[in-house]
């Protein structure tokens, strides 16, 4: 074996056990947030109370939506998971609003991105914008690992009822709709 081979030969090595770590750690990452969901439905937590700027940079304060159910929704314009489900939140916003439910978007970005992908996008729900603070928020809410799409539902006094990980889909959504209205 020449010195350049075993030089290869150790470089594949290393970047091998970096990335067996990166997969160990993501994979406790994950059975983490899966004990956090499990351990939610066995402990009544409420939402946390906040405030954050709309995308016109008015602050709106959590406790507008009082007396609602909430699905609060963190996204990034980079994140395309988060971008398929906005489809999805804008049709279920229609049918909710009867029902005293309020989507709530958080987006954990650049405010001018924000901006800029909400001008050419038809929301019918609020949006939030928060880099650091959005990411404090998602905490708040009892969220231990932060990934993107994350969702959150509360009932309509304000008890934490379930905590998506992931991307959403409608049948996700009518299922925590199923316990709201338990």
């Amino acid at each position: 074996m020449t010195a350049r081979n075993g030089i290869l030969l150790c470089a594949l090595f290393a970047a091998s056990a970096v990335a067996g770590f990166m997969f160990y750690e993501t994979r406790q990452a994950v059975a983490t947030n899966e004990r956090s969901v499990t351990e939610l439905s066995t402990t009544v937590r409420t939402r946390p109370i906040f405030s954050l700027p709309d995308i016109a940079g008015n602050e709106r304060f959590v406790t507008e939506w009082d007396g609602k159910a909430l699905i609060v929704n963190f996204w990034a314009t980079w994140c395309a998971p988060c971008l398929r489900e906005i489809p999805v939140l804008i049709d279920m916003q229609e049918a909710l609003a009867a029902q005293d439910i309020q989507i709530i978007g958080i987006a954990i970005d650049d405010p001018a991105a924000v901006r800029d992908f909400a001008a050419k996008t038809a929301f019918n729900y609020p949006i939030l914008v928060g880099e650091q603070e959005g990411i404090d928020t998602a905490e708040a809410f009892g969220a231990e690992v932060i990934a993107l799409p994350l969702t959150v539902f509360t009932d309509h006094g304000g008890n934490i009822i379930d905590l998506h990980a992931g991307e959403i889909t409608r049948d996700d959504l009518n299922a925590a709709l199923t316990r709201l209205s338990r």
